[in-house]
């Protein structure tokens, strides 16, 4: 009978740790905006053993995928500011619940991005009013910063959009001196509290290309994120988080400074 308890417990053991580890995969299987239930599985999963949803979450966004930002999102938006899911203290109660168990981690060296992500994401949802307060974006819409990189006689230069829901929209250019530059606009995502994952779509003699671009904002700087890693077709391959490292860096300009090329590149009618 000892044997059959102990074989029991392992058992229900072994199916709570896999529920863990399942909940987070249906999650990034689904990727949809109607996974509301596996965003909630995931946040449950999360409140009963944060440290192994957030090494997940970590090793998830280490491979350059987006998951933790859509379910943050997700949770956020459709569940945590809408009245299905509970009376406001409910989901007060919630809220609180989901920061409080990211706080220890907010410095531990292996989880701390993901736990900083959480306890930044879901410390803006007002859920009283119903909203979410992005510092990114004002009242009037989307932040708009320009920054700029002169040296000798090459100019790097970009026009950044944040909106509220972290979609960012752009124009990046690079200039270079009795060569062919690139001219282009950017789409992608904010991630995290400080790090850009754009397309670049850019026109070169006459041709069109698409290519990924990493970026951290720091103070007033943009850093351009890059690896020495590169696919068949020459394009840099972004998505190991660990490879990567600073390469040159813009500086906040005064946006009417980058105008005329802003202006160039809307001309050319580029769309994603």
């Amino acid at each position: 009978m000892k044997k059959l308890a102990v074989l029991f417990l392992l058992s229900i053991f072994f199916i709570s740790c896999q529920s863990k580890s399942d909940s987070w995969e249906a999650f990034t299987k689904c990727a949809t905006n109607d996974c509301i239930k596996e965003a909630i599985d995931v946040k449950d999963a999360f409140l009963k053993d944060p440290k192994t949803l957030l090494a997940q979450f970590q090793a998830t966004y280490e491979k350059g995928e987006d998951h933790v930002i859509g379910w943050l999102y997700m949770f956020r938006e459709s569940v945590l500011i809408n009245p299905k899911y509970g009376s406001v203290e409910e989901r007060l109660a919630m809220q609180k619940a989901m920061i409080d168990a990211a706080k220890p981690f907010e410095k531990d060296a292996k989880v701390q991005e993901m736990a900083q992500s959480i306890i930044n994401e879901l410390n803006i949802v007002d859920i009283k009013a119903g909203k979410i307060n992005d510092p990114m974006a004002g009242e009037e819409g989307p932040m708009e910063t320009c920054y700029l990189l002169t040296m000798n006689k090459d100019t790097t230069s970009c026009k950044i959009s944040v909106a509220a829901n972290g979609d960012i929209s752009g124009f990046y250019s690079v200039s270079i001196y009795e060569k062919d530059g690139s001219f282009g606009i950017i789409k992608g995502k904010l991630l995290g509290s400080d790090t850009l994952s754009v397309d670049f779509k850019y026109m070169q003699e006459r041709t069109v290309s698409t290519e990924p671009l990493m970026f951290l904002v720091k103070e007033n700087k943009l850093i351009n994120l890059v690896s020495d890693d590169f696919d068949n077709d020459g394009r840099m391959i972004l998505t190991n988080k660990k490879k990567l490292k600073m390469g040159e860096t813009l500086t906040a300009t005064d946006c009417e400074k980058i105008a005329g090329i802003v202006k160039y590149i809307k001309e050319e009618k580029l769309s994603f």
